[in-house]
């Protein structure tokens, strides 16, 4: 089982880049190399304030799905708010975490989970169905729907859905429940390792567990540009699927490709 990236790890990755020193080799006028220091730019308080800021633009707006399938098991996955009207809060999520309560035609078993122990039941509102999401990994998308909680201490922001076009290199997080929903809000980093256009897939280094299922893949502006898909998939190439023997590397669904899913749902932003 692959690791989970908390934000303390790459907290310790700075830190050891900022105590290493890097060398170059030259040549002196003898012929003999030299070792002489490089001047090392790399301010690790940008770099930590910079995920920090892009966290806290997105926390209110990811969120953990628990679904239940018997007395004795559930599933978990997660989950991101795209709207908000006057009653009901809109969450998008995997259609395989919520697969077992809507096959039984049972929403009510479908909650959404907002940390402390707090849960609130939600309606599955629109999905893909399950032949869909088995022939198309992006095709694995469900819309839920709250009464917005009339509590204070529970707060909802709408994520802003990125307009811009993402390209191979483009730096990324995760924010889910890896595992469990005890792992609320966990953030990894990464970047986008390539864009698999055929697909309707980004493939990401932004670390993601069984758990992350559902949730967002966001730009350091806090902008969703991804939804993660999780659990037992094989990993997606352009020319189809295949096993997933690439070490840390995951897919997300392009945020081009749920705006096309929301239009054929009549789902408005």
């Amino acid at each position: 089982m692959k690791k989970i990236l908390f934000s303390v790890s790459l907290l310790l990755s700075v830190c050891m880049l900022s105590s290493c020193k890097i060398l170059s080799k030259s040549s002196n006028q003898n012929g003999v190399e030299d070792s002489s220091e490089i001047d090392d730019s790399l301010d690790t308080t940008e770099i930590i304030t910079t995920y920090t800021e892009a966290y806290s633009k997105v926390m209110h707006s990811c969120f953990g799905v628990r679904s239940i399938i018997s007395q004795s098991s559930y599933a978990i996955g997660s989950c991101v708010c795209i709207k908000q009207d006057d009653n009901y809060s809109y969450f998008i999520t995997n259609r395989h975490v919520i697969e077992a309560a809507d096959t039984a035609k049972e929403s009510e078993n479908v909650s959404v989970y907002f940390g402390d122990g707090i849960f609130y039941t939600a309606t599955i509102l629109a999905c893909t169905t399950y032949s869909e999401r088995i022939a198309n990994q992006a095709d694995d998308l469900a819309i839920l729907r709250i009464t917005t909680p009339s509590t204070n201490s529970i707060k909802i922001n709408p994520v802003e859905i990125s307009t811009s076009v993402i390209s191979k290199g483009t730096a990324v997080i995760s924010v889910g429940c890896p595992l469990s929903l005890t792992n609320y809000n966990t953030l990894t980093e990464g970047i986008v390792s390539k864009v698999l256009t055929s697909q309707d897939l980004y493939m990401h280094t932004a670390t993601i567990n069984p758990g992350n299922s559902g949730g967002g893949l966001f730009t350091l502006d806090g902008k969703l540009v991804g939804i993660n898909v999780s659990g037992d998939y094989k990993l997606a190439t352009e020319e189809g699927y295949t096993y997933n023997t690439v070490d840390d590397m995951y897919n997300a669904i392009t945020y081009e490709h749920l705006e096309s899913f929301l239009s054929d749902k009549d789902f408005s932003l």
